[in-house]
């Protein structure tokens, strides 16, 4: 995969208990051979599981918290989703509380119609987020939902053509307004 994506990053998905392969497990083989450097969790619980069992790396929780777990998800390092006008306030809000800089990533719904912002919005959500004194935008991404599947190319392929698209705008944007561009 490093081969493939040369100085990107990359993410390992390890929710659903690694689609049953044991999360912390497989964290721990990711983390300690560095074939990753992230990890994406599905809900809080999983993210405080990792922590409780020694992994360091990066994890990004795929989807927004609930407003009652957010306080939880920042104090145990987690890199959090924003994807709208309230999961921005509600992540600002409690990280002003606690006295930290969130760093978060903007999701982009680009077709799967379940986790993200629409992509028109991105802008604007954007510059909310680098508004807000406690938060700072680390990231952006969507969901290709059927990636993997031939039926899924015409599809998937409009989907990057608008991410990119988005991604672009935001870039713009920061630009204009003397910001550093989003890293990518």
């Amino acid at each position: 995969i490093r081969q493939r994506v040369g100085d990107r990053l990359v993410l390992v998905a390890v929710k659903a208990n690694a689609y049953g392969h044991g999360a912390v497990q497989v964290s721990r083989t990711i983390q300690a051979s560095g074939a990753a450097d992230w990890l994406g969790v599905a809900t809080v619980p999983e993210g405080q599981q990792l922590r409780a069992a020694g992994i360091t790396m990066p994890i990004l929780k795929l989807s927004h918290a609930f407003d009652d777990e957010v306080d939880a998800a920042l104090a145990a390092r987690l890199t959090l989703t924003v994807v709208d006008e309230h999961t921005i306030a509600v992540v600002g809000a409690a990280a002003s509380r606690l006295g930290v800089v969130a760093q978060v990533h903007l999701a982009i719904d680009t077709g799967m119609r379940r986790v993200g912002s629409e992509p028109g919005r991105a802008v604007p959500l954007s510059r909310l987020v680098a508004s807000h004194p406690a938060l700072e935008l680390q990231g952006v991404f969507t969901h290709l939902p059927i990636s993997d599947v031939p039926e899924g190319f015409d599809f998937t392929r409009a989907e990057l053509a608008l991410f990119l698209e988005t991604v672009a705008a935001i870039q713009d944007d920061r630009e204009v307004a003397g910001l550093p561009p989003v890293p990518m």
